[in-house]
């Protein structure tokens, strides 16, 4: 845990007034002292004169290039700690200015938390007294960065993996169920097999969420759904002794946002539910539909008119003190021993719910539990939640082409030359780059599309389609991925338009977007 540096500090700010009016204002309320400046001159007047302990200076406004701003500030007697806030995310010049001694480098938009921390570390480090702890508080951030990424690389992958074999059940469920009568006894239980696979992709996108792999996906999502979805899995972590306990809203309680995003908040405060209450207790997870103000400056909302869905977790756990509440969505801030948590948990929630557009607030005081509110916008209209695939649906549309399927898990490609060839496609089968760039040189006649992952291990599917459309300027290409489109993120080398269907998915789905491809 980092302990936040306590000492007041005069901050001198030289940057656009509007953009950040907010942040700083949460920075002078935790007892910082502003000295604004309005422009580079300004700032090395106010330097000269010793009136300030730090620099934020952003450069989009300043008017003069940053790096000579800043080795004019380095030639001064006493030159202070400079963090340099900008719009760009240019990594290059990143390095740049901390070669040339900056103290940090942040990327707006930030929040007011990101600041003060990056604050309390500049400060730190020009303080004799706490280098040797600076030192070593930067030095267990390191490792536990290290962990973390670690962690978050083995997850991905576990993910990947785990949507290639819900692809692989989905589809022979699906194949399956379309051989079968309506009356047909072994259709309900092979529907269950298919709902329990799509549950399973839902733990796999959290997965992924963590592992940073999974793209923000904002879409319509009833709150009351979310929750139910999530009841019997809250209830084995919080284990047999902590009674939960849910009252949902009757109507529907609509926001637009990133489900697997809502999902990782709502885990991280049961999580820290379950340990504020070791010797068991009561959990309640409640969901109502309610108006309040908008937020003005950063302050909590009162009562108004905006309506907003509100999702409330209270616990009758060991409860906060006023001082705990203070720091509780701080950067690296935690009660718990060393070792049982990193202090990231309710930042990152709280930056979700701000990024969704609503606000979070707790309530809690010692020995007498906390209950977290969350407002979320809601949407107005009431427009229909969009469906899953119908599974076995009749209708699914044929085809007589020449598919090109480039897989390297074996049981995903086998399921989808089985479906291939079953809907009337010839099928040129390969495992890898290799053998694509073969087949398509060898084969005869022509290939209507590509069908590839995006992630291979010779290369990447859209290096792979640019060289084979080389030789097959007609060929038309469909990217799988168990990833939210890399395309799109922007990745990858390919098209960000171009045609992608997400792992796991129904054979009827997968029928429906290639025959779109291809009538194109």
């Amino acid at each position: 845990m980092i302990t936040m540096y306590t000492k007041p500090c005069r901050v001198l700010v030289a940057g656009e007034r509007e953009e950040l009016r907010h942040v700083l204002a949460v920075v002078k309320r935790r007892g910082q002292e502003l000295i604004e400046a309005a422009d580079a001159r300004d700032v090395l007047l106010l330097l000269q004169q010793e009136l300030a302990d730090v620099a934020l200076l952003d450069l989009c406004v300043l008017g003069r290039d940053g790096l000579e701003l800043l080795q004019e500030i380095q030639r001064l007697p006493h030159p202070v700690p400079i963090i340099f806030l900008t719009d760009s995310r240019d990594v290059h010049f990143a390095v740049e200015v901390m070669r040339e001694g900056a103290a940090d480098y942040l990327v707006k938009p930030l929040p007011a938390d990101e600041i003060l921390l990056a604050i309390h570390r500049a400060v730190a480090k020009t303080n004799p007294f706490s280098e040797l702890g600076w030192q070593r508080e930067r030095e267990a951030e390191l490792r536990q960065a290290n962990k973390l990424e670690t962690l978050g690389r083995l997850t991905g992958a576990v993910a990947h993996e785990l949507n290639n074999q819900m692809t692989v059940m989905l589809g022979y469920s699906n194949l399956v169920l379309r051989q079968l009568t309506d009356a047909d006894p072994l259709g309900e239980p092979l529907i269950e097999i298919a709902k329990a696979a799509d549950r399973a992709a839902s733990l796999s996108r959290q997965l992924l969420d963590y592992s940073r792999k999974q793209e923000e996906e904002p879409r319509l999502v009833d709150v009351n759904v979310l929750v139910s979805g999530m009841v019997k899995m809250v209830q084995r972590l919080v284990g047999e002794d902590v009674v939960l306990v849910t009252a949902l809203e009757a109507t529907p309680a609509l926001v637009k946002a990133d489900p697997g995003q809502l999902e990782q908040v709502l885990m991280n405060l049961v999580l820290n539910a379950r340990d504020a209450m070791p010797h068991g207790g009561r959990l309640v997870l409640a969901t109502s539909n309610a108006s309040m103000q908008a937020a003005a400056n950063g302050r909590p909302a009162a009562p108004g008119l905006t309506p907003h869905v509100q999702l409330s977790i209270s616990d009758t756990g060991c409860g906060m003190d006023a001082e705990t509440q203070a720091h509780l969505f701080e950067p690296f801030f935690t009660t718990k021993a060393p070792g049982r948590g990193t202090g990231l948990g309710l930042t990152i929630v709280r930056k979700i719910i701000q990024h969704s557009g609503g606000r979070i607030q707790v309530h809690s005081a010692t020995g007498q539990g906390t209950n977290f509110l969350i407002h979320l916008p809601q949407v107005a209209e009431q427009q229909p939640l969009p469906s899953t695939d119908a599974l076995g649906q009749r209708d699914s549309p044929r085809g007589c082409e020449t598919v090109l399927l480039v897989e390297d898990n074996q049981d995903v490609r086998s399921m989808l030359c089985e479906f291939l060839r079953r809907y009337g496609y010839s099928i040129l089968e390969a495992r890898d780059c290799g053998e694509a760039m073969r087949l398509c040189e060898q084969h005869d006649g022509p290939i209507d599309v590509l069908v590839t992952d995006v992630a291979l291990p010779e290369m990447e599917g859209p290096e792979l389609a640019e060289r084979l459309q080389e030789m097959r300027p007609e060929m038309k290409v469909l990217y799988m991925s168990g990833y939210t489109n890399p395309l799109s993120a922007g990745r990858d080398r390919g098209d960000p338009a171009a045609p992608f269907i997400q792992k796991p998915f129904t054979t009827d789905r997968l029928a429906l977007i290639l025959r779109d491809v291809l009538d194109r």
